[in-house]
């Protein structure tokens, strides 16, 4: 990374003119990777709000009754302050990875752990990892809401996840 070249981008309406450095993008072995001309339009905060949209999840609600019954609202007031931070920094460290050297379609989890580990073993277990994160996702999403409706009613909960698996399958088919 030899030589940086120093241009401005475009202010958007109501904000100021920002300078931005960006490496050219034949000082990076490309690998294929065709020259396109990516803009960082993002602003810290904008990724910030993205950051915390993607970490609060209903897991936050179902859990915070019992939580609050067990500790009080003072450990909680400080465990939620506590993950805030950790969520935080680590949506920020992974914005600045993805905007560091910006290259479009290159911003999956086996993309980003190769190019800065430079293992393709280290890759393929980081994307597995996060396959298998996401293929657990919808049920635990569909337990939690099922638990949270047996509150006002008697029936199973088994009934009320078949209810919802259904439900998405026929929502994803149509």
């Amino acid at each position: 990374m030899s030589s940086l070249k120093s241009s401005s981008i475009e202010p958007t309406k109501g904000a100021s003119e920002v300078n931005v450095e960006i490496a050219s993008t034949d000082d990076f072995s490309s690998e294929g990777l065709q020259k396109t001309d990516v803009h960082r339009g993002l602003e810290s905060r904008h990724v910030q709000l993205i950051a915390l949209g993607g970490a609060i999840g209903t897991g936050l609600f179902v859990g915070s009754g019992a939580a609050l019954a067990a500790a009080g609202p003072a450990s909680i007031l400080i465990a939620y302050i506590l993950i805030a931070i950790f969520v935080w920094t680590l949506m920020n460290q992974l914005g600045e990875m993805v905007t560091y050297i910006p290259a479009p379609g290159k911003a999956t989890v086996y993309a980003l752990c190769e190019r800065y580990t430079g293992s393709k073993s280290l890759a393929f277990a980081a994307g597995l990892n996060l396959y298998y994160a996401q293929a657990l996702l919808a049920p635990a999403e569909i337990t939690a809401a099922a638990f949270v409706i047996q509150y006002w009613s008697d029936l199973n909960v088994a009934i009320w996840i078949s209810i919802f698996w259904v439900s998405m399958f026929y929502v994803f088919l149509v």
